[in-house]
C-alpha cells in the first residue's frame, strides 16, 4: 500500500487487464480497415458521452484537432467546442492547455518571451487556440502552462495560477484534482497529460530530480498594461516513458482508453491519476529517468 492509499503491486486482476488490453489492441488493428473511415456528429456526440461528457462535469480537455477531423471531417472547432458545452450543461467547466509553447520548454523559456495572457496565442493545437479565443473564455496569467476555462469553476480553478508554482496547490492541475474533475484526451495519448507533474512537484523526492534549482524569471504583462515577474521552475528531465506507464495505469482501472473508427480517447478522474502515477512512482515506474 503506498502513501496515497493505493495498492498498485501486481494482481491477477492487474494481469488479466493487461492480456485483455493488448488483445484488444491487436483486434483494433485487424478490424480497422473493415470500418467505416468517419463518424456522424450524432455518433461522436455518443462517444463523447461515454468518454465523460456529462451534465456538470468539470474536464481538462486534451486535443488533436487534425486526428478528430480525419474521422469527422466536417466537425469544425467551433462546432466541437459547441458540442461539448452542450454536453456538460451550464453546471459543467470545461478547461483546455494554452500554453504559448510545443516541444522542449527550455527552448521556450530560453527566448524569455513576454507573456500576455489576452493576446498571447495557445500553441496546444486549433481547437484549444479557438477556445481561447472566445469572449467568454477565461485564462490563468502563468507564463508558461497557462489554462484557459469555461463554466462555473473556472474562476476558481485559474485565478491564482501566476501566484504560486505551476504544478502546486494553487495551480489549475492541482486544483482539478481537488473539486473532483476528470482530465481527457481525444486523438491525443497520455504524453499530453500535465497531471502527471502535479505528482512529481507534490514530492519533495522527485522535485528535486526533475526540477531546476535555480528559477528562471519571466516577464507577464495584464490587460491594464502592469507586468510583472514570474519565477518559474524548469523541468531539467525528459519525460518519455509513456507506454509502460499507460499500460500499469490501466491494468488498474486508473486510466480508461476508447476507440472509436480510428479516433483514440482517453480519461481519468484527476486525483486517482496523480496518486496513481504517485504510487507507481514508488515502486520505480517514472516517466523521467532516474539515477
Amino acid at each position: 500500500m503506498s502513501d496515497h492509499g493505493l495498492d498498485l503491486s501486481p494482481s491477477l486482476t492487474s494481469r488479466w487487464r493487461l492480456t485483455r488490453i493488448r488483445l484488444q489492441r491487436r483486434w483494433e488493428k485487424l478490424c480497422q480497415p473493415l470500418r467505416p473511415a468517419t463518424l456522424s456528429l450524432e455518433a461522436l456526440t455518443h462517444f463523447l458521452q461515454e468518454v465523460g461528457f456529462q451534465p456538470g462535469a468539470t474536464l481538462l480537455v486534451h486535443s488533436a484537432m487534425d486526428a478528430i477531423g480525419q474521422v469527422v471531417p466536417e466537425l469544425s472547432p467551433f462546432q466541437l467546442i459547441q458540442i461539448m458545452k452542450n454536453l456538460v450543461g451550464e453546471e459543467g467547466t470545461l478547461l483546455m492547455p494554452s500554453f504559448p509553447f510545443r516541444g522542449r520548454e527550455a527552448a521556450y523559456v530560453a527566448e524569455n518571451k513576454v507573456f500576455q495572457p489576452f493576446r498571447t496565442p495557445s500553441r496546444m493545437g486549433l481547437l484549444s487556440e479557438v477556445f481561447r479565443r472566445m469572449p467568454e473564455v477565461k485564462r490563468s496569467w502563468h507564463p508558461t502552462h497557462a489554462v484557459c476555462g469555461l463554466g462555473p469553476q473556472a474562476d476558481f480553478l485559474l485565478k491564482d495560477h501566476h501566484l504560486g508554482e505551476t504544478y502546486g496547490k494553487s495551480s489549475p492541475f492541482a486544483r482539478l484534482a481537488e473539486v473532483g474533475g476528470r482530465v481527457i484526451s481525444l486523438g491525443v495519448g497520455i504524453e499530453s497529460f500535465t497531471l502527471f507533474m502535479v505528482a512529481e512537484y507534490g514530492d519533495p523526492r522527485w522535485r528535486e530530480q526533475v526540477f531546476a534549482k535555480e528559477p528562471v524569471h519571466l516577464q507577464v504583462v495584464g490587460q491594464d498594461g502592469k507586468e510583472f515577474t514570474y519565477r518559474f521552475l524548469p523541468s531539467k528531465l525528459p519525460h518519455e516513458r509513456f507506454y509502460p506507464l499507460e499500460m500499469q495505469l490501466l491494468a488498474h482501472g486508473i486510466l480508461h482508453r476508447w476507440f472509436r473508427h480510428g479516433l483514440v480517447a482517453y480519461g481519468a478522474e484527476a486525483k486517482q491519476l496523480v496518486d496513481g502515477y504517485a504510487a507507481l512512482m514508488e515502486r520505480g515506474l517514472t516517466l523521467f529517468p532516474t539515477h
